[in-house]
């Protein structure tokens, strides 16, 4: 019985190996989703760091001629 046992595994391997070899791309697809979850990663990491760097707001306040008023005082309304 252990020997009968022992070959049906021996063949089932054996026919499983020839399945995995007869599609190359079942060797190659998991390649594919790596390098796209790299490039998901570096791009959150990119735009995390462009947020990270921008700094706090300064406005100035322009009129009609493009001169600046020097008695108007403006506040960010972004808070940082």
């Amino acid at each position: 019985m252990a020997f009968f046992i022992v070959f049906l595994i021996n063949f089932v391997w054996e026919i499983c190996c020839r399945a995995v070899a007869s599609l190359m791309s079942t060797l190659v697809f998991p390649i594919l989703p790596w390098v796209f979850q790299v490039l998901v990663i570096g791009y959150f990491g990119s735009v995390a760091l462009y947020a990270a760097s921008i700094g706090k707001s300064t406005f100035k306040v322009v009129g009609p001629d493009n001169m600046t008023t020097s008695n108007c005082s403006c506040t960010s309304v972004i808070v940082s």
